[in-house]
């Protein structure tokens, strides 16, 4: 079993739900969050965080067998080639040892 992470924008919330009807899974849950990028370069420019940027963003979390992730993987790789913005689908994939 896998856990799968995935971040995204909130402008990408239909592109990811289609990936995960269309790979085969099930049930996911999602929720609105903040992201934020830090668009300074010197941390002293940066002093208490005044110039992170924040961005409306939804984070997934989808638990599946190893055979989905890859196409999963695959259709988010897919997506973010076809975007023109620098902002893309992110995805991490975890081992679950075990679950209750």
């Amino acid at each position: 079993m896998k856990l799968l992470i995935i971040t995204a924008v909130e402008e990408y919330e239909k592109g990811v739900k289609h990936i995960l009807n269309h790979s085969g899974v099930k049930s996911f849950s999602s929720q609105k969050v903040k992201g934020y990028k830090n668009n300074s370069d010197s941390d002293s420019e940066n002093w208490f965080g005044a110039s992170h940027q924040e961005i409306d963003s939804l984070i997934f979390f989808v638990f599946v067998e190893e055979t989905f992730t890859e196409e999963i993987c695959r259709r988010v790789e897919i997506f973010n080639t076809k975007q023109e913005s620098k902002s893309n689908i992110h995805v991490a994939k975890i081992h679950i040892e075990k679950s209750v």
